[in-house]
């Protein structure tokens, strides 16, 4: 069989191509390709809102199956693909068959990394990636009054605060003494630590799990850290990061951990392209990649707009990303993994604050900004001056930002 585009990978960015080759007008015949067996869902909600809803069975759909109907595009579920030919401009896929295509985009996403320690395979051991992972995780929740998370990102972070939410003990293991302080520096962590255990939420920083202690039923009852300290849980999520989703093979693709593709989201192959998360692309002189639910949505969008007319849509969208913890939201435009300081508008404690990352000719690269201490357009057009920071007047909160 053939297609005139056929896609690999239905979750943010791949369903985004899709939907937006459609509204481009698009006139040729799509293929959405994914291992699940689900249509496109949104996984930002699995560790929020639909986490809470005890009464919501089904994944927090896109869209339902008369939409993909009505635009012909057509879904694989199911189906893993294992081996692209881009000579022949053909995929095969585990099942045996052998798609044709005249475009291909890749938004296989990344995937977890696995803990490998004493008892991992004990029962109540939960990862969240997909929607069966976080159904398995609503169901056992019923049975326990204490978890325990492993890692202390964002989405152990999140997940702390809708366990926290539904009254659960939940006590937070990360390996970093300061959670979140590689991205966001000492302030921010603090605040969010601070955050959490004024709800309840404990924390044992500094320690990584060493071993899982189980039952006569071979079911989770502890957390064993390095230090020796045992965290008594019912249940544990583990959230320690992820890999980016390179496994399919191809020959002559240039791959660095992801896969890397110039500002029209093209990769080295002709009429292959990548997005969202297993994309590595140019950003303000820099290859980056970025696993955040925005990125992925304007990633989809451009490739999309690039298959409909050819290096029409360069990608210059600034990274963004936001995180929802209890009834408090934390905003960050732009990108930076190294800065040289850190300048703090407002008082953090107060949950009004804004923080700039400044490189060493005091410019920003990347701003923070809680519970809309400041306006996203405002921001924006600070990050997009590139110039160094006048850093009086961005600590005088009486003086506006814009």
């Amino acid at each position: 069989m053939k297609f005139d585009t056929v896609i690999v990978g239905a979750s943010i960015a791949g369903y985004n191509v899709a939907k937006q080759l459609r509204a481009s007008n698009y006139p040729g015949t799509i293929a959405l390709i994914d291992q699940e067996s689900f249509l496109p869902y949104d996984r930002k909600e699995l560790s929020k809102n639909w986490l809470v809803d005890r009464n919501q069975p089904n994944p927090p759909y896109f869209q339902n199956r008369t939409y993909f109907n009505k635009q012909k595009i057509t879904p694989f579920l199911n189906t893993t693909v294992t081996f692209i030919n881009p000579t022949n401009k053909y995929l095969q896929t585990a099942d045996g068959r052998d798609i044709y295509y005249e475009e291909l985009v890749l938004a296989t996403g990344s995937q977890l990394r696995k803990l490998n320690i004493e008892n991992s395979d004990a029962d109540g051991i939960f990862y969240l990636r997909n929607f069966e992972d976080a159904l398995a995780i609503k169901k056992w929740i019923k049975k326990v009054k204490q978890v325990a998370i492993v890692g202390g990102g964002f989405i152990g972070l999140e997940l702390a605060a809708s366990l926290n939410s539904m009254g659960i003990k939940v006590t937070v293991i990360s390996s970093s003494p300061h959670p979140l302080a590689k991205t966001l520096g000492n302030d921010a962590s603090n605040y969010f630590v601070n955050m959490h255990q004024a709800r309840g939420v404990e924390f044992v920083l500094g320690q990584v799990a060493q071993k899982f202690l189980v039952d006569a039923d071979n079911r989770v009852n502890a957390v064993e850290t390095n230090q020796g300290e045992v965290v008594p849980s019912e249940m544990v999520i583990v959230g320690i990061g992820v890999v980016l989703n390179v496994s399919i093979e191809i020959e002559g693709l240039n791959v660095d951990h992801g896969i890397i593709v110039n500002e029209f989201g093209e990769t080295a192959l002709p009429h292959i392209y990548a997005a969202g998360d297993v994309a590595i692309w140019p950003y303000r002189g820099q290859m980056i990649h970025i696993e955040h639910w925005e990125n992925a949505y304007h990633q989809g969008r451009s490739v999309a707009k690039n298959i409909v007319e050819n290096k029409s849509h360069a990608f210059s969208v600034m990274p963004y990303f936001w995180t929802d913890q209890y009834d408090e939201t934390f905003e960050y435009l732009g990108y930076t993994r190294d800065w040289a300081d850190i300048v703090v508008r407002g008082d953090v404690k107060s949950g009004k604050f804004t923080l700039a990352y400044l490189d060493h000719d005091d410019i920003a690269q990347g701003i923070l900004f809680a519970n809309k201490s400041e306006s996203r357009k405002d921001i924006q057009a600070l990050l997009n001056l590139n110039k160094a920071l006048d850093r009086d007047k961005f600590m005088d909160k009486n003086k506006k930002l814009k």
